[in-house]
């Protein structure tokens, strides 16, 4: 409840959305931001702003010739790494097996960056965590997606 949030959402409908729920539940921590996460990041040009910078079910983008449009790469998680305080830390969750293999790979490129805290196996999985039930989460869990949930800890 004392946390400032700030969400980057690319399309309209979801922050009309978003703004609704945080309207009717009288929250006045949250601010939006309409855009591309990369555009908020440029725009606010400060660095070790953020303690927990969380990346909720981000496109997948599963056919190969978009795999370029994807947010999740080495050179995002170095981006951000400037973004973070010192010891911040980074959330990451998808129901996307593929998006899942990458983010491994991923995660063991930027260890010199990020510690990675839940490595057991046990520990990914979104549903038995006390996390937040998204949209995307609802989905995944109604398709019988399992959830997998990544948590970094900037060295």
């Amino acid at each position: 409840p004392h946390a400032k949030i700030i969400t980057c959402e690319l399309f309209e409908d979801g922050n009309i959305n978003l703004s609704n729920e945080i309207i009717k539940k009288s929250i006045d921590n949250i601010k939006l931001f309409q855009g591309n996460v990369l555009e908020f990041l440029d725009f606010i040009k400060k660095s070790k702003i953020f303690n927990e910078i969380w990346i909720l079910f981000p496109d997948p983008w599963p056919k190969a010739r978009h795999h370029k449009r994807r947010l999740l790469n080495i050179n995002f998680l170095e981006l951000i790494y400037s973004y973070l305080k010192d010891e911040g830390r980074i959330f990451i969750a998808t129901d996307s097996q593929t998006y899942i293999q990458l983010i491994l790979s991923i995660i063991h490129k930027v260890r010199d960056y990020f510690n990675w805290e839940n490595q057991r196996l046990e520990e990914w999985d979104y549903e038995n965590l006390d996390l937040p039930e998204t949209k995307f989460f609802k989905k995944a869990k109604k398709s019988n997606r399992k959830t997998m949930f990544f948590q970094l800890k900037k060295i």
